[in-house]
């Protein structure tokens, strides 16, 4: 039953990362909910600029990521943790830089289930997790 419940969460945090995705690549109109700066970055550097479309890119790559790793998982594939890892982690680059542009319990969220993955599969109990699912 585990099994499926974190193939769920894996699947909407991904479907989630179409969230900025969209506000990089769309028009204007469609930016409901983001501020379209970032606070790291310099302020010409909006949403919609060129480094905004690669943060979005780097969404849709770890959208991608999630996927596979929910698929992964469901097939029983040994790869799914490694993926679902790499895909945290571009997560956690695509959400820091704009930290204040996203709906805020949207980033959190984002961020706790980031967190969460990363806890569990990283350290050394995470093979141990792995295997009991």
């Amino acid at each position: 039953m585990w099994r499926y419940i974190i193939v769920i969460v894996l699947l909407a945090h991904g479907i989630g990362h179409l969230m900025p995705f969209m506000a990089a690549w769309t028009p204007q109109i469609s930016k409901a909910g983001f501020s379209d700066v970032s606070w790291v970055l310099s302020s010409g550097v909006r949403i919609g600029s060129p480094i905004g479309q690669v943060f979005g890119l780097l969404a849709l790559v770890a959208l991608i990521g999630f996927i596979a790793g929910a698929l992964g998982l469901v097939s029983g594939q040994v790869w799914w943790p490694t993926v679902t890892v790499l895909a945290a982690a571009i997560s956690v680059m695509t959400i820091v830089p704009w930290f204040t542009a996203w709906p805020t319990m949207s980033m959190i969220g984002a961020l706790l289930v980031d967190g969460a993955i990363l806890v569990a599969l990283l350290p050394p109990w995470g093979q141990q997790l792995v295997h009991a699912l």
